[in-house]
């Protein structure tokens, strides 16, 4: 698979809230096949969203990116493990450590879906304040499943900070 390389914790931010306004519409299991469109698919998920913002396909690998064996999709739960374990996709940051570029993501549980997110600011000592996300929620209420949004969904459900291994600087 093709990804866009190492990307910029800037450049992955500003592709996350370059698809904010689009009416992108929710749809489970879309999209992120493509990091090298300038623009999201018109159709996305969480996971299809957050592959296309950091510049990778949501199937793995990706040039070189390792992943669990048997886990071939960059997905909430995969990212989750990953992160709490072998550290292939990413590595797992306290709240207050983490940066805008990196990832907030839970995983699935009871029956519904995880989500995650592109943390777009942050607050010194506290961690992400504001959040890029594909959510049927957003969508719902917004006629666009991208939007920029506070992180209390995230915290809420217990979601922890991922560095990805591809986002630098």
């Amino acid at each position: 698979m093709e990804a866009l390389g190492k990307m910029t914790r800037q450049q992955v931010v500003d592709r996350a809230r370059s698809a904010v306004g689009r009416q992108t519409v929710y749809v489970l299991g879309a999209g992120g096949r493509m990091p090298g469109l300038q623009r999201p698919d018109a159709e996305l998920d969480c996971s299809g969203f957050a592959a296309w913002a950091t510049g990778i396909d949501r199937y793995l690998p990706n040039d070189g990116i390792k992943h669990r064996p048997g886990k071939e999709w960059f997905e909430c739960s995969n990212i989750f493990e990953d992160a709490r374990s072998t550290s292939f996709i990413g590595s797992q940051v306290s709240f207050p450590e983490a940066l805008p570029g990196d990832v907030l993501v839970w995983p699935d549980g009871d029956g519904h879906q995880g989500h995650i997110g592109v943390v777009a600011s942050c607050e010194a000592g506290f961690g992400p304040s504001t959040i890029v996300h594909c959510s049927a929620g957003n969508f719902r209420h917004t006629g666009d499943a991208i939007q920029e949004t506070d992180t209390s969904l995230f915290t809420h459900h217990g979601a922890i900070a991922v560095r990805l291994a591809w986002v630098e600087g």
